[in-house]
């Protein structure tokens, strides 16, 4: 009778360990689909500095180079053309994105958004180009930056500028220098 007990609670003993394992992966699986459903492509995007990818633009094109910063709704590539900032709204694919993902808020470039890097190249006002997110390629010096805008004095200087171009930000697929 002892081996017949002993059978009965090992196996009471097996399916009880067996169904806190099959708990325990759930619970795991939950948490992982949990902090996946958190990572932004921002965040994807952000762990990739240093490395060159190709990120297809809505009507700019491909924009292939480094990932030098990735700002909150943004990020900058270096190319062999000159540096571009493009918006995560003109993203419509990347390749050369593994999984990996930095946590958001780890950088201090992550805090900054489009809006103030617009507003420092207004600042400086450098010339720039603008790739639309329609196609076409317009040349200008950022004037003004607005809440969901930016006016584009049009012409390669301050004092040649012909006319004033509104652009709002999702109509953008790229910033860069003259030569980008």
């Amino acid at each position: 009778m002892t081996d017949r007990w002993d059978a009965l609670f090992a196996d009471v003993a097996g399916r009880l360990a067996a169904e806190r394992r099959a708990e325990l992966e759930d619970e795991v699986a939950e948490r992982v689909r949990i902090e996946r459903a958190r990572i932004s492509l921002m965040d994807r995007l952000d762990a990739h500095r240093g490395r060159t990818l190709a990120l297809e633009t809505v009507g700019g094109g491909v924009v292939q180079g480094e990932v030098r910063e990735v700002g909150e709704d943004w990020l900058r590539l270096s190319t062999r053309g000159g540096d571009r900032l493009v918006g995560r709204w003109a993203v419509a694919g990347v390749a050369g994105l593994t999984a990996r993902a930095r946590p958001a808020g780890e950088s201090v470039a992550r805090r900054v958004t489009w809006v103030s890097v617009l507003r420092e190249l207004s600042r400086d006002r450098s010339s720039v180009r603008v790739a639309g997110s329609q196609g076409g390629l317009v040349e200008g010096r950022v004037d003004r930056v607005l809440a969901d805008h930016l006016d584009l004095a049009v012409g390669p200087t301050a004092r040649e500028a012909r006319s004033v171009r509104v652009i709002p930000f999702e109509a953008v697929a790229w910033v860069g220098g003259p030569g980008a």
